[in-house]
């Protein structure tokens, strides 16, 4: 009879190599900490938002027609859709941000969009308006880059709140971001600049707000995925 061969001994556990990538892998990794729930985040980005605004108030002066305008109901209209766009465009921002849930948020943003659109139409249909003296209005620097300075600052600070949250759509979190941030530019500017003129109002006022959102949507592809690339040594 054939003595059966001593089998050799197996190693036990992983080997090395895979060890040696799992360690590679794993190093600098710290916990994951469960982000705050949709609703404080929101209120969070809200509060920033109106400290925010008021630290830029005392910067730029208020527009001279503002308590007058006030007394106006399409104006006192086209502020409100327009803050309420910016807050309802930040809610569903924050809600997509989560991973699983990207689909949530689109209606609320389609309603920021149509909220805009709406505080254009009024401005248009029910508000004085003229097409001269397009550079007549008092302003610090021109209203376009004002829009986007102020909406880059909003952008940054609600960029922070969704990069935490670690979305997967990077690139559309920074439009949807822009959205909201150029919004409440939209809104200051509004309070700061008494231009009646048409051609300034919609081309340094309205449009912005669609065309910064939509180069942010090229730096949040960038840095609001910079959780994805953890360097390995």
């Amino acid at each position: 009879m054939k003595r059966n061969k001593p089998r050799s001994k197996q190693r036990r556990g992983m080997p090395s190599i895979h060890q040696v990538m799992v360690e590679r892998l794993s190093s600098g990794l710290r916990p994951v900490r469960a982000p705050y729930a949709i609703k404080v985040q929101w209120l969070l980005w809200l509060s920033s938002a109106l400290v925010l605004g008021l630290l830029f108030f005392t910067k730029m002066p208020l527009r001279d027609d503002l308590k007058e305008s006030l007394t106006t109901p399409a104006f006192d209209v086209m502020i409100l859709f327009i803050f309420a766009a910016a807050a309802l465009s930040g809610w569903g921002t924050i809600e997509a941000s989560i991973p699983g849930e990207e689909n949530k948020g689109k209606w609320k943003q389609k309603t920021a969009a149509t909220l805009w659109g709406s505080a254009a139409l009024i401005f248009l249909l029910f508000m004085p308006c003229n097409a001269d003296n397009y550079l007549e209005h008092k302003t610090f620097m021109p209203c376009l880059l004002t829009v986007l300075v102020i909406g880059t600052v909003y952008w940054f600070l609600l960029s922070l709140i969704i990069r935490r949250n670690a979305p997967l759509n990077s690139r559309r979190m920074g439009v949807w971001t822009g959205l909201s941030a150029f919004l409440f530019g939209l809104g200051i500017i509004t309070l700061h600049c008494g231009s009646q003129n048409l051609y300034h109002v919609l081309f340094e006022h309205f449009l912005p707000v669609l065309a910064f959102s939509w180069l942010m949507g090229w730096l949040g592809a960038r840095w609001l995925s910079g959780w994805k690339r953890k360097p390995i040594s």
